[in-house]
């Protein structure tokens, strides 16, 4: 699926090429790379742990991941516990259309919950709600997910 988006992404940069859109094909550039690197830093923490949440972002550019815990000592549970919130994310990414969403894994120390930020940008209100719900809907004991989303002020989605 990743290879389909790669291809899209290329195209797009060799459509803004021959317009001569240079702005628009260095942000698409830029996109991609920082996709790509995103997908470096997933695989190095989730190949060896959780192959679902790996395949998850593999499949949809719009999630990046900005910054990310080892993940060693999360536990099957915690990993599933992601794994339904990245399921719930794509598909809910793909009715509200924003272009991406970056996420923070961190674990301070043993015991304490792992805390999932969401950052993003604009996002009407009833998408951010949307995603708030989300949120709660997936939150544990051990897993908490955090947003930092600016509205665009729209109240409809």
């Amino acid at each position: 699926m990743h290879r389909h988006e790669v291809l899209n992404a290329l195209q797009l940069i060799r459509a803004y090429g021959q317009l001569g859109k240079t702005e628009s094909q260095l942000a698409q550039v830029d996109r991609l790379a920082e996709w790509i690197h995103s997908l470096s830093l997933w695989n190095r923490e989730w190949i060896k742990h959780s192959k679902h949440c790996l395949l998850l972002v593999m499949t949809d550019r719009r999630i990046h991941l900005s910054n990310v815990d080892t993940v060693d000592s999360m536990s099957a549970e915690d990993s599933r516990v992601l794994a339904a919130f990245l399921s719930g994310l794509t598909q809910l990414l793909s009715v509200i259309e924003w272009t991406s969403v970056h996420l923070a894994i961190v674990h301070r120390s043993v015991g304490e919950p792992w805390q999932i930020y969401l950052d993003g940008s604009s996002g009407s209100i009833l998408h951010i709600e949307r995603l708030r719900d989300l949120c709660v809907a997936h939150s544990t004991r051990n897993v908490t997910f955090l947003m930092r989303i600016e509205s665009n002020a729209q109240t409809g989605g």
